[in-house]
């Protein structure tokens, strides 16, 4: 496993177990500061792997709740 997804799946687990989505004042960049991550660097991940960046993915969380 790569360090890139080492820290996916890190982004999943705060994303799915903690729900941290659920702080509206936690945002893309606080998680990437969070899990010690470029912002940048991780978004393009997320647009590779996924196609969609972090603050889409974070927005579709709050939407579906």
């Amino acid at each position: 496993m790569t360090i890139m997804e080492k820290i996916y799946s890190e982004f999943f687990y705060l994303m799915e177990e903690e729900k941290v989505y659920r702080d509206v004042d936690t945002d893309f960049n606080a998680i990437c500061e969070r899990l010690h991550v470029s912002r940048d660097q991780f978004n393009a991940f997320l647009l590779e792997e996924l196609g969609f960046t972090g603050e889409e993915i974070v927005s579709r969380y709050r939407k579906i709740g």
